[in-house]
């Protein structure tokens, strides 16, 4: 599972509430989208030799610096590698036309920051499971 999120803070709350919600799957976190893409770029994309499988998941916050949790998403969905993974956007603005709009990009699913434990638990089950993408 992948989870991006440019504020320090809002990553630790994530990854503990996820912790503590016993999701079993590995995280790995990343402060900026452009990161997230190098990652996934390089082990997933233009013949790069996977480590692994692709994440089952990633989770973004919309309103990030350079590249944001759209360009992000876009960016997932363009890719036919990484095309299946789902991606949770989780935004610390309300805006519903700013959650239509990552709808509209492929996001799976949009949530304000932050789901409780169990919440969040049960997002990620309802994500990553097979015929939900």
């Amino acid at each position: 599972m992948v989870l991006v999120d440019d504020e320090h803070n809002d990553l630790f709350i994530l990854a503990d509430r996820l912790r503590r919600a016993n999701v079993p799957n590995p995280l790995i976190t990343f402060g900026k989208a452009t990161d997230a893409i190098g990652f996934l770029k390089a082990a997933f994309i233009n013949g790069g030799k996977p480590s692994g499988q692709p994440p089952c998941l990633v989770i973004t916050d919309i309103r990030m610096p350079v590249l944001d949790g759209f360009q992000l998403t876009g960016w997932i969905r363009a890719h036919r590698e990484l095309a299946h993974v789902p991606v949770v956007v989780l935004s610390g603005i309300h805006d519903p036309r700013e959650l239509g709009r990552a709808l509209k990009l492929g996001a799976n699913a949009c949530f304000p920051k932050f789901p409780r434990a169990e919440t969040l638990a049960a997002i990620v089950s309802r994500a990553t499971r097979p015929g939900t993408t």
